[in-house]
C-alpha cells in the first residue's frame, strides 16, 4: 500500500512538473505582456541588432485595449480591438510623433501595414499578421527583455 501511495506521489509530480508551462510558453501564448520586434513587413525582412534602440516594436495593453511602440523613428499608439478566438486584430485612433528621420521607409511601410490588418497568429514566439485576403503582411518576435 505504502509503495502505491508512492507510486501515485511520483507519478502527480512528474504530471505537475511536465504539464506547467514555462513562462515563454506563457507569454507566447497571448499578445500582451512583452514587446513584439518586427522583422518583416510584406515580405521584406529588416535587420536590427538585438540592442537597436530604432528597431520597430509594438506593445499590447490588454487592461485598457492600448497598443503602442515605435516605427523606428517615430513613436506611436493608440486603440486596438480583439477577438482571440476568431483572431481578429484591428487598430483604432493611432497616432504618432512626427519627427523628421533620415529614412522614412521603414515607418511608411510599418504604419501602412497597420491599417491593413484584420487577423494574427501566435507561434514559435512569433506574432504575425494577416490582411483581409488572408496574405502575411507582418512578422514579429518577442524582443529579448
Amino acid at each position: 500500500m505504502r509503495s502505491l501511495k508512492l507510486l501515485f506521489n511520483l507519478t502527480f509530480a512528474i504530471l505537475i512538473w511536465f504539464g506547467c508551462s514555462s513562462e515563454d510558453q506563457i507569454r507566447n501564448s497571448s499578445l500582451q505582456g512583452v514587446d513584439w520586434s518586427l522583422i518583416e513587413v510584406n515580405g521584406k525582412v529588416y535587420e536590427f541588432e538585438e540592442d537597436d534602440s530604432n528597431r520597430p516594436f509594438i506593445h499590447f495593453d490588454n487592461s485598457e485595449k492600448r497598443v503602442f511602440g515605435s516605427t523606428s523613428c517615430n513613436r506611436i499608439g493608440g486603440m486596438y480591438s480583439v477577438d482571440n478566438e476568431s483572431k481578429e486584430l484591428s487598430f483604432h485612433q493611432l497616432a504618432s510623433t512626427k519627427m523628421a528621420c533620415p529614412d522614412m521607409t521603414i515607418e511608411n511601410e510599418f504604419t501602412a501595414m497597420l491599417d491593413e490588418v484584420e487577423q494574427y497568429e501566435i507561434s514559435s514566439n512569433n506574432l504575425k499578421f494577416y490582411n483581409s485576403a488572408g496574405e502575411l503582411i507582418a512578422i514579429f518576435e518577442i524582443a529579448e527583455q
